[in-house]
């Protein structure tokens, strides 16, 4: 095994052992994921209107943060659409995606800023890339069947 090849099995060896905890560690990620909303949250107007300071619990967040529709949130986005920072989502947001307009008629735009692409998005695919290999490899090292 050259030195590459050596690295990326390490590397996604690492990356697979990770995925596998999701397994056993389902509700302390979740735990650690609803902290970091919260803190991403409580930085943007959206989060000081609705006291977000105040959520310790998912049950607390359920309970503070109302189910809306766009319609409500179109103000704020609309403002993000002009540069304002720290509205619905933390610091700048240049990416918006565009709907196709189903519900009430036209397109709606929803921000996404690089954080959400890095974390969600690009280790999402990655995952699924390392999740890919893994099962070629071990295919690739199974006795032939008779």
């Amino acid at each position: 095994m050259d030195a590459f090849t050596r690295l990326i099995y390490t590397a996604m060896s690492l990356r697979l052992r990770a995925i596998e905890s999701y397994n056993t560690q389902a509700l302390q990620l979740q735990e650690r994921q609803l902290k970091r909303v919260l803190r991403c949250l409580q930085a943007t107007d959206y989060g000081r209107q609705h006291n977000t300071h105040t959520i310790k619990s998912q049950k607390d967040y359920a309970r503070t943060l109302p189910i809306v529709s766009y319609d409500h949130i179109a103000p704020y986005t609309d403002r993000m659409l002009t540069g304002e920072r720290n509205i619905l989502v933390r610091g700048f947001c240049d990416r918006f995606a565009v709907s196709s307009g189903t519900s009430a008629g036209r397109s709606k735009r929803l921000p996404v800023n690089g954080l959400h692409l890095q974390a969600c998005h690009f280790k999402g695919a990655s995952d699924t890339l390392w999740l890919y290999l893994s099962t070629r490899l071990i295919v690739a090292f199974l006795p032939p069947r008779v």
